[in-house]
C-alpha cells in the first residue's frame, strides 16, 4: 500500500511539472511568425554620434550604448540599428516598417576589461569572456523612406546558458511599450 502511495505522490507531482513547462514553452512562442508584419514606430529615436543603435526598455528610449544608469540587464529589452557610425547624430523617425525576416540569435556577453584575481602566491588574469549571454530575435527591417534602418533587435534577460530565454512576445511588447508597436 506504501508503494502505490508514493507512486501517486511521484505521478501527481510530474504532471505539476509538465503543466509548468507547457506554459513556459508557450509563453516562450517563436516570433517567426511576425515576417511580414508592420512595426509601427510613434517615437523619434536618436542616435548619438559614433553609435548604431538606439535602445528601449519598460517603453522608455534610452541612451546609447547602456541607457545610462536606467538600464536593466535582467529584463527584456530593443534596440533599433542602422547600417553606420560615421554619422553626426541620427534620427530614426516616426513610420512604418515591415519585418522582411526573423532570426534567432545568442549574443555572448564580454567584459571590456581582464579581471585580475589575486591568488596565494600571485596575481592571475583572467580574460574578457563570460559564461553570460543574451537570447533573441533580430527582426530585419524595411522602410522605402528610411531605408537606413536595417532591424530591431530584441533580448531577454542577460543570464548563464543554461537559464538561457529569448523575450516571449508580450515581453518584446512590454519592452517597445508605446514607443513602437507590432501589427
Amino acid at each position: 500500500m506504501k508503494i502505490s502511495a508514493w507512486i501517486a505522490v511521484v505521478a501527481l507531482l510530474l504532471s505539476a511539472c509538465q503543466q509548468t513547462v507547457t506554459q513556459r514553452t508557450v509563453d516562450r512562442a517563436h516570433p517567426a511568425s511576425l515576417q511580414g508584419s508592420i512595426l509601427q514606430l510613434h517615437a523619434p529615436l536618436h542616435i548619438p554620434p559614433g553609435f548604431a543603435r538606439a535602445f528601449v526598455q519598460n517603453g522608455q528610449v534610452g541612451r546609447a550604448p547602456y541607457f545610462g544608469g536606467d538600464y536593466d540587464h535582467y529584463r527584456p529589452h530593443c534596440g533599433f540599428e542602422i547600417e553606420r557610425v560615421d554619422h553626426d547624430g541620427f534620427t530614426i523617425r516616426p513610420g512604418e516598417f515591415r519585418i522582411t525576416r526573423v532570426q534567432d540569435v545568442r549574443q555572448p556577453v564580454v567584459s571590456l576589461a581582464p579581471l585580475v584575481v589575486a591568488g596565494r602566491s600571485k596575481l592571475a588574469q583572467i580574460d574578457g569572456g563570460s559564461g553570460y549571454f543574451y537570447a533573441g530575435y533580430h527582426f530585419y527591417l524595411a522602410s522605402g523612406a528610411q531605408a537606413e534602418v536595417t532591424r530591431m533587435s530584441c533580448y531577454g534577460a542577460y543570464s548563464p546558458a543554461e537559464d538561457l530565454q529569448p523575450p516571449s512576445l508580450v515581453e518584446i511588447r512590454q519592452a517597445l511599450g508605446g514607443v513602437a508597436q507590432l501589427h
